[in-house]
């Protein structure tokens, strides 16, 4: 279907090489590693009077782990819609309301027949 985005591949003749896949690997962790999300207290969170700031240090957090999960968020929308199985959905669905549709009108045209056969 044109709305699919499952790959089709009639053999599997791609074998990803451990060299390419430790690239992969590294370079995700790299940029992983630059929003510092899961920064622990630097001495930039410390006040004048060598006290922690700990709203500072919150702020930052905050602001650092919504910028991961943004780029995450943009990085995998595309696996959030398997339009194959919505699309098997929908089908079930329609089909359960066409059979709950003939159930109920069977059961009217048998209540019908039995009033007038009383």
């Amino acid at each position: 279907m044109v709305w699919s985005n499952k790959l089709r591949k009639l053999r599997e003749d791609e074998i990803l090489e451990f060299s390419k896949m430790f690239e992969i690997i590294k370079q995700d962790m790299f940029r992983w590693g630059y929003t510092i999300a899961g920064t622990l207290p630097k001495r930039e969170f410390m006040q004048e009077d060598n006290n922690f700031d700990d709203t500072l240090f919150n702020e930052v957090r905050e602001k650092r782990l919504a910028t991961l999960l943004a780029t995450d968020v943009i990085e995998t929308e595309y696996k959030w819609v398997h339009y194959d199985f919505e699309e098997a959905q929908v089908k079930i669905d329609v089909c359960d309301m066409i059979l709950e549709g003939l159930f109920t009108e069977t059961v009217g045209l048998l209540d019908s027949l039995e009033s007038r056969f009383k």
